[in-house]
């Protein structure tokens, strides 16, 4: 069983507060030592009394972090152990922490041009600074990458306290110590497994906090200036009529069920001009053929749960839509999240982000303009209408478009996630004077 203790900047220290976490077949896979709400206000204090690194010698040791993580063992973690593991725990596909290694290791090695892309384009008269010192992340478990965000915070000069998900510490963990055997000061990054008041804890004791959760999570903290939330993505694809969709079919199965369908990038609606109920038929096919495999297994590409929680999840989604959907037991305690596409005749159901691949396809006219396509975080747009891109490109509430046969979880560091992360992080001030 793996161990995990909170780390802080005076390095691993194991915690008498601890809980067992079970893999996907109920099995202990992850003794967790726990940081109490006391243990993490004293840590924020810790951090905030380090002195400070120099840009130059962070950028180079979160390059270095990024080769760790993806080919080190670390503390007895091979990367294959740690793919392995991962996947048993969160029940999310393999394929998910293997692309993590890569993802990882790229952003890394691009940080000091990740930085440079945030960084406003004239500062003369001008500093760039932080509005902060300490940043606490409550982070998600439904997929790895978005772990590669604090990694930016860091390069911008901010000390990181990570709560993890008790779905998935492992991510965190190995991050956080690649960092520290890179050679980054320790004031800088902190790992804090925790209950819930450790969270709210952790938000009260940094200058700013990023939030990953459902649209409840989002709403508890509408309004906070300190806190930044990340909720369901509402992701979509448009096709309209001048585009072949049989074409492109691969990418829409990859929009909604790549990697397990866990991402807030994940498509959950498909807006059709013409032939909806055609492109609902062949996305039902074509993601029924995803095999039902232990998440673990080279070839999974669905989600996999405890049985008792498959169930839950299938119950509420029958509960919401009237659609039937039941589990597929895998044999081991555990249970593979199907696919499931509603149909355009299934139209009195609401789309509802799940934790498994599962799209709404429904029709749309040019009458209907960009209203259904709003309040999106990625839409991908298969069409050839410059009218449409366009103002979809000027919607502020479609966070990123791509135009073309693209993914719509598709990844670049450089690139804004939902906005840049330093348009939260940062700010200008007027620096003028004699030099």
């Amino acid at each position: 069983m793996r161990v995990v203790d909170p780390i802080g900047p005076d390095g691993e220290r194991a915690s008498r507060d601890r809980c067992v976490l079970t893999d996907v077949s109920g099995e202990p896979a992850v003794d967790l030592g726990l940081a109490p709400p006391l243990s993490v206000r004293l840590t924020a204090r810790r951090m905030r009394a380090r002195p400070p690194q120099c840009e130059r010698e962070r950028l180079a040791a979160i390059a270095r972090a990024g080769e760790l993580f993806a080919g080190a063992e670390i503390d007895g973690e091979s990367p294959a152990d740690y793919c392995h593991d991962h996947a048993r725990l969160s029940g999310v596909p393999v394929a998910a922490a293997v692309r993590a290694l890569s993802v990882f290791r790229d952003a890394a090695a691009r940080v000091e041009e990740v930085v440079r892309a945030q960084r406003p384009p004239d500062l003369s008269g001008c500093a760039w600074t932080r509005r902060g010192d300490v940043l606490g992340v409550l982070a998600p478990g439904n997929h790895p990458l978005p772990h590669a965000l604090w990694l930016t915070a860091i390069a911008l000069g901010w000390r990181v306290a990570v709560r993890p998900s008790t779905r998935d510490p492992l991510t965190a963990a190995r991050l956080a110590k690649s960092l520290h055997l890179a050679g980054l000061d320790p004031g800088y990054c902190a790992l804090l497994p925790g209950v819930h008041e450790s969270g709210d804890a952790l938000l009260s004791a940094t200058d700013l906090g990023l939030v990953f959760g459902s649209r409840d999570t989002v709403a508890r903290h509408a309004g906070d200036p300190r806190v930044r939330a990340f909720g369901p993505g509402n992701s979509k694809i448009l096709v309209t009529a001048d585009v072949d969709w049989r074409e492109h079919l691969d990418v829409l199965v990859a929009s909604i069920g790549g990697e397990g369908g866990t991402q807030c990038l994940h498509a959950t609606v498909v807006l059709v001009e013409d032939e909806a109920d055609e492109v609902a038929e062949a996305l039902a096919e074509a993601l029924a053929r995803h095999p039902v495999r232990p998440p673990e297994h080279p070839d999974a590409t669905l989600p996999v749960a405890s049985l008792a929680s498959a169930v839950r999840i299938t119950d509420a989604f029958t509960a919401h839509t009237g659609i039937p959907c039941a589990p597929a037991e895998i044999g081991d305690g555990s249970a593979a999240l199907r696919p499931v596409v509603i149909a355009p005749r299934d139209t009195t159901a609401r789309p509802v982000e799940m934790p498994f691949p599962c799209a709404w396809v429904r029709p749309w006219r040019p009458e209907d303009g960009i209203g259904p396509l709003r309040d999106s975080l990625a839409l991908t747009l298969l069409t050839r209408r410059r009218d449409v891109v366009a103002r979809c490109v000027e919607e502020p509430t479609i966070r990123a478009v791509h135009w073309g046969p693209t993914p719509t979880t598709t990844f670049d560091p450089l690139r804004p996630h939902d906005g840049h992360l330093a348009e939260f992080l940062m700010t200008t001030k007027t620096a003028s004077g004699w030099a």
